[in-house]
């Protein structure tokens, strides 16, 4: 059984896989497997991940029909055989030490989510830089959540910031929900509240690759609608989740305020033929009922936005008149 499962969602990303699986298969540490999903790829991504899997036996490919990100996640998450799963979207890349670094930890003492620090790297201006983050000892999830979400600029959701110690995540029989967009918003807050135990670290290990053709950053209006409805979903169903958990008041509180404070972050993608339907959406769901005040500021992935909350509020249900 290998210490590691790394999972790469495969998807028209032949510019990119190699690059991606090259960093995978030059870390240092070397007890781990590559789960390679090939999502239905309609371009030559399946050449290059064949190509790896005779290179290098711990590689793994796997071909399914096309269904999503989350689809393929789930796929792999099957697949795994290592003791800790982690998710590398296909055009990105890890530094040489991240295993290295995890492995010290795990040595120590059995965590279940282990997060690290992420490089955001712009295609074209090649620049590189450094992501906010925070360190921590072991903790609870609900604790670590909350050092989290106060640590501004943060990106808090994404799947591939973290590894998960597999019996965690299969006990609890995570998934991601499939079809949707934004599927690390929808999961991600949940994972870490439920979680015993976790561990931050300050290495710099994930390469988050910033590119302008990517469906996030030019979407068409069909997207964004699509992306507006998605999060509306993912908002109902980790109210509906966290509201079964035995997680601590206070941990609810601060869940509650996040999810509400990146619906009304993610605002900005709203076309502006849907922006009332939206306004509408956040005053039926009560958002500011969810909102912690000033004394306890949530800020937002990137640290671009800082809400003076109750503006906010009150700027949408004006729209609304």
């Amino acid at each position: 059984m290998p210490k590691f499962s790394i999972i790469v969602p495969v998807y028209n990303v032949e510019d990119y896989i190699e690059k991606c699986l090259d960093s995978i298969l030059n870390q240092t540490f070397t007890d781990f497997e590559v789960i390679v999903v090939n999502d239905g790829t309609k371009d030559h991504s399946d050449y290059f991940m064949e190509l790896y899997a005779k290179k290098d036996s711990r590689v793994r490919t796997f071909k399914k029909k096309n269904g999503g990100l989350s689809s393929a996640r789930n796929f792999g998450v099957k697949k795994a055989r290592g003791e800790y799963l982690l998710f590398v979207d296909s055009d990105d890349s890890i530094e040489p030490g991240l295993l290295k670094k995890l492995n010290q930890v795990i040595k120590k003492q059995e965590v279940d989510v282990i997060r690290f620090a992420i490089n955001e790297v712009n295609e074209y201006t090649r620049k590189t830089t450094k992501l906010p983050t925070v360190t921590f000892d072991c903790c609870s999830g609900e604790e670590g959540f909350k050092k989290l979400i106060e640590t501004e600029g943060l990106l808090v959701e994404p799947a591939w910031a973290y590894a998960y110690r597999k019996d965690f995540w299969t006990e609890h029989k995570f998934e991601y929900a499939l079809g949707k967009l934004h599927e690390d918003f929808g999961l991600t807050p949940y994972v870490l509240v439920q979680a015993k135990t976790m561990v931050s670290i300050p290495y710099y290990g994930y390469n988050y690759l910033i590119r302008e053709n990517s469906i996030m950053t030019n979407p068409k209006e069909e997207q964004l609608i699509k992306r507006m409805n998605d999060l509306l979903y993912h908002f109902d169903d980790l109210i509906k989740k966290i509201d079964t958990t035995s997680v601590s008041l206070e941990t609810k509180k601060y869940y509650h305020s996040f999810i509400a404070n990146v619906l009304l972050s993610k605002s900005k993608i709203v076309p502006k033929s849907s922006l009332n339907f939206y306004i509408k959406e956040l005053k039926r769901r009560k958002i500011s009922t969810y909102l912690l005040g000033n004394t306890l500021p949530r800020r937002i992935k990137r640290g671009i936005v800082h809400f003076n909350l109750k503006y906010y509020i009150n700027k949408f249900e004006r729209k609304l008149k």
